[in-house]
């Protein structure tokens, strides 16, 4: 366990939340642009209109409509995965699952690059650059947010909380790190065979009984989750969480995956949102968002229609706004009727970050134990929800 006292300014790996955080930084550049949420990518970024991809919208991204959702290269490495240029290539060249729009399904780690990439093509500025200077100064978080960078900014790593795992699925050994230090024997390992010895056998882990479980409820996703499956034999260490303790991956720009964040700054950006909704008392705090464009970020889109949630360990599927995941609230007084006004995202773990216009609440939790079915978070959540009368907070975590 990591020894270290958690402070104010500890920084904890938050994953999926930084999605909402990026989708903030697209949603401002669509308000200065003054542009639409149907504008297709091909408009600004026109490498990416081939394969199927051409009629792919902004609203299809932030939405998780795309139909990328398991895109990565073949064979991929670690370097991979923390170049940025290589995975904009890569999206460049998927095929998209289905029809773009057609389906919804969440976009674990392609929305974070989708995103970031509209971003830096539509203003010409780097993702991160535009992030810092549009939205994290300007609401006084440059110091509480990070996606990458953190060598350049300075942040000493005793700031930055160890990722640790309640338990391993298989696949995944004790040391990722040791692994990414010998992916060179990994890879010589995938052309055994060439020179005439015997390629030994690759050991299916959990991806590939995941992709099987889901091919019996959603035939499509399972094919495309067996296919991404196969690109990780033996590489499936590249999902371990813990490999988001390396300095490679934290100074890397991952969105969807490796912000670094204080529960101050996450609820800070919240709390800037009820701001620009007029819901606070008296002046209210920083705006980076006018009311309408909040309001377009919060109204419901879509559900997920694929079976994904499952590999997520989430028994109820999840619903979304453009670039968030909408939260409900049972109300007791109207007969378990459920109000879906929370908005926001939750991250692998546990930690989140969320805002509730209808009660004037903000909340944010990061933690650094991945634990299954999230219960610390839920029994916090649920406290303060129950202690503020809010009204208990609809079942997201749920195994």
């Amino acid at each position: 366990l990591d020894p270290r006292p958690v402070t104010p300014s500890t920084l904890f790996t938050g994953y999926s939340v930084g999605k909402i955080i990026a989708s903030t930084c697209l949603h401002k550049v669509i308000e200065q642009h003054k542009m639409c949420y149907d504008t297709p990518l091909v408009s600004f970024w026109p490498q990416f209109g081939k394969n199927g991809k051409e009629m792919v919208t902004i609203r299809h991204v932030l939405t998780h409509s795309a139909g990328l959702q398991h895109v990565l290269p073949d064979s991929p490495t670690l370097d991979d995965i923390c170049d940025w240029e290589k995975m904009v290539l890569t999206l460049e060249e998927a095929s998209p699952v289905w029809t773009p729009g057609s389906r919804a399904s969440y976009h674990y780690f392609t929305f974070g690059w989708l995103v970031g990439a509209c971003v830096e093509k539509i203003t010409q500025r780097r993702f991160y650059d535009y992030l810092r200077e549009e939205i994290l100064v300007p609401l006084g978080i440059e110091d509480d947010v990070f996606f990458g960078d953190v060598l350049k900014h300075g942040v000493h790593c005793e700031r930055i909380a160890s990722v640790e795992m309640a338990s391993l699925p298989q696949g995944m050994g004790e040391d990722p790190l040791g692994m990414i230090e010998n992916e060179d024997s990994a890879l010589e390992g995938d052309i055994a065979g060439v020179n005439g010895e015997e390629k030994p056998p690759a050991q299916r882990g959990f991806l590939h009984m995941m992709a099987e479980a889901i091919k019996a409820e959603d035939p499509q996703e399972g094919t495309a989750l067996e296919e991404l499956a196969t690109k990780l034999t033996q590489r499936e260490y590249l999902l371990d969480p813990r490999l988001f303790n390396s300095k490679q991956v934290q100074n890397a720009c991952i969105p969807s995956a490796n912000g670094l964040f204080t529960a101050r700054g996450l609820a800070a950006l919240h709390n800037s949102f009820l701001s620009s909704l007029g819901v606070l008392d008296g002046a209210g705090g920083k705006c980076v968002l006018s009311e309408d464009c909040v309001n377009e970020f919060r109204s419901y889109a879509v559900s997920d229609s694929s079976a994904t949630h499952r590999l997520f360990g989430m028994q109820n599927r999840l619903r979304f706004g453009l670039g968030c995941q909408l939260f409900g609230f049972r109300e007791e007084t109207k007969g378990e009727r459920i109000r879906l006004s929370g908005f926001g995202h939750v991250g692998m773990g546990g930690s989140v970050a969320v805002c509730d216009p209808a009660s004037k609440m903000s909340f944010a939790m990061t933690v650094n134990k991945i634990v299954s079915g999230r219960k610390a978070t839920v029994d916090v959540f649920s406290l303060v929800c129950t202690e503020l009368k809010v009204g208990a907070p609809a079942a997201l975590f749920s195994a």
